[in-house]
Parts: structure tokens; sequence; C-alpha cells
């Protein structure tokens, strides 16, 4: 009986969805690079993600253009220590900057595990700096490095982390501050490169709720008194529950979702999050029962997808050989993850990739 109610709901739910898509149009496919810079002629923020091989691949492609170089200033990073700023700012000026002082801005981040110590986030900068050689003085554009300025030589305990990181203050926080300051404040424009949650204007696990503001994302917080101001991109692939005719579109696209049949689709089938959700009850956060969870169409979430091909890989995703042969490093990745008691799959995850 249960079984069979199931599957009269489901058929429910797909012929509400056949319907609902009847009625909008198919979103229209632009060049990537083209609908980027069209963004950036009615916003001064553009947000897309980073996290794989294809994306990066991508960001490489757009920075070399040089029409980007002509409308965009500044590049604001997740994958990077905003401590560093000046090793940055001094490395893409075209100094000689030492590989060892370079890379603790990727490696220096607020996370202990290292993910971002990867071949692609190094070839991101490097990418950056080469298009820059290119440029006048004038026009060279700059790296702002979004991550809080964490001092790991003082943290010798999850107490000192934690003290840190209250005194900075949390990390979307710290780089909507910097973005105001540094971006906003100066009438320039940025491409802001950070994982698409943090573009989320209302939080998922929240139930798409506003009672914990200490928790809104980047975007959220770059809103508050400018709504839309910043033009959201996300990665779409065929993992995604909804209508693929966008295998059929050029590599890369990017599509504008407002009035569309992807638009209006749930952004449960762009994200499909399976772990808890919170409200606030007499004051306190609980869970909630699945059937009190909330629906937000994606087009009130994001302004756009971008198509880079069906799949997403992580080749250079992975820490580097040469990173595993530095006991010395290796020690210190297991330490700071033991400290700060990260999930136990994450420090067996280095030990498997090392062969330790």
């Amino acid at each position: 009986m249960r079984a069979a109610l199931s599957g009269l709901l489901l058929c429910f739910a797909l012929g509400l969805w056949s319907a609902r898509a009847t009625s909008h149009s198919e979103a229209s496919p632009v060049d990537a690079t083209a609908g980027i810079l069209e963004a950036f002629r009615s916003h001064r923020l553009v947000a897309i993600s980073h996290h794989d091989d294809e994306s990066q691949a991508f960001l490489r492609s757009l920075i070399s253009d040089d029409r980007f170089a002509a409308t965009v200033e500044d590049i604001v990073v997740e994958f990077g220590n905003s401590r560093y700023q000046d090793v940055m700012d001094r490395y893409q000026r075209g100094e000689r900057v030492a590989p060892h002082e370079l890379e603790r801005v990727w490696q220096d981040v607020t996370g202990p595990n290292g993910s971002f110590d990867v071949p692609a986030v190094e070839q991101f900068f490097r990418a950056v700096r080469d298009k820059n050689r290119s440029l006048p003085e004038q026009r060279r554009m700059r790296v702002l490095l979004g991550e809080p300025p964490l001092d790991w030589a003082k943290v010798h305990s999850k107490a000192d982390y934690i003290d840190q990181l209250k005194a900075l203050g949390n990390r979307d926080g710290y780089a909507a501050d910097l973005i105001r300051r540094e971006v906003l404040g100066k009438g320039r424009r940025a491409l802001i490169v950070y994982g698409a949650l943090h573009f989320q204007r209302k939080v998922v696990w929240a139930n798409y709720g506003s009672e914990w503001p200490e928790s809104d994302t980047l975007v959220m917080q770059l809103e508050s008194q400018a709504p839309r101001a910043v033009f959201t991109i996300w990665r779409v692939t065929t993992s995604m529950q909804v209508p693929s005719y966008f295998t059929a579109w050029r590599l890369p696209s990017l599509a504008q979702l407002k009035n569309t049949d992807l638009g209006v689709a749930d952004f449960g089938r762009y994200f499909a999050w399976e772990g808890e959700r919170r409200a606030v009850r007499d004051g306190k956060a609980v869970v909630i029962p699945r059937e009190e969870w909330r629906s937000m169409q994606m087009q009130d979430q994001f302004d756009a997808i971008i198509y880079l091909g069906p799949e997403a890989s992580f080749k250079d995703w992975v820490l580097p050989e040469e990173k595993c042969a530095d006991r010395a490093y290796v020690d210190m990745r297991l330490q700071r993850m033991a400290m700060l008691d990260s999930p136990r799959a994450e420090a067996d995850q280095l030990r498997k990739r090392c062969e330790l």
C-alpha cells in the first residue's frame, strides 16, 4: 500500500513538473565568456564557482581574454589566506617570489586538510600573472585573497583556532567586508571565485529561513542592502535532476535562468542536499521532518547556469606527489586535522594518497 502511494505521489510530482515546464521557455545559451562580460555591464560583481577541472580551465581561458582584462579590475578568490596579500600582490606585479613563500597563500587557509594545496590553484594564480605581464601597469588585475588572515603559527590548540576566528569574523563575513572595501568602495568590478554554495541567497540547510544571520552566505551579506547586486552562476551537469537539453549546447555556454523551465525548477534538483534541515522553535534550533522542508525556485537562488561538459572531473584537485614525499608537510597536515577534530575520513584520505 505504501509503495503504491509513493508511486502515485511520484507520478503526481512529475506531472506537476511537466505542466510547469511547458509554461516556460527553454533556457537560451550564449558563449560563456560573452555572457559574463555582458553581466558586468549591469553588475559590478559576478560570482562563479571553481571546484573542478573544467571550471578551472574555463576560468584560465576567461582571464586570458583581452576583453575580460579590459572590464574587470579585481578577482576575489576563496583559496588564499589574506595574511599573504602582499605576497600575492608582488607575485602579480611580476616580481620574483620564492615558491615556499608563495605556497603559504593557499596552504594556510582556515581549513586544516589542505584541500586547496593542489595544482589547480597554483595554475590559476599563474594564469593571472601571465596575463598581467602582457598588460600595462594601470590595467593589471589584482587578486584579492578572501580567507581571513589566520596565523597558524599562533594556533597550538582548538581553542587558539576558535579565538582567532572569533576575532577575525566568519569566513563569508570577512570576504564580504573585503569586497565592500577594496572593490565596491573603490568603484571597481570583481569576479568572485568561490564554492557555489557561498552564493546561495537562502541557505538550504536552514530550510531557506533567515533565523541565523551569523550563517549568512557571502552573497546574502553583499546583497543585504542591495538585492541582486551580485550576478551568480551555477555549474550544471547531467547528474542534476532537470531537463538535460543543455548537453546539446556548445562548450562553454551560459544561460540566464529567469522565466525558463530550468529557472522554475526547485534548487533541490540542482543540489540534492540529504543532510538535516533545521528551523528555530522556541528560540532553539531543531531538526525538522522532511514533510516540512520548503522549496525554492532556482531562479530565486541563482541568476544563470554555465555548461562546461556533462560531468565534472577533479584530476588537478589532489595533493601533488612531491608533497607526499615531504614528511614534515604531511605531519603538519595530520597534526592540524587532529587538533581541530576533523572527520577521520579526511586524515585517512591523506594517508591513502601518500601511501602511509
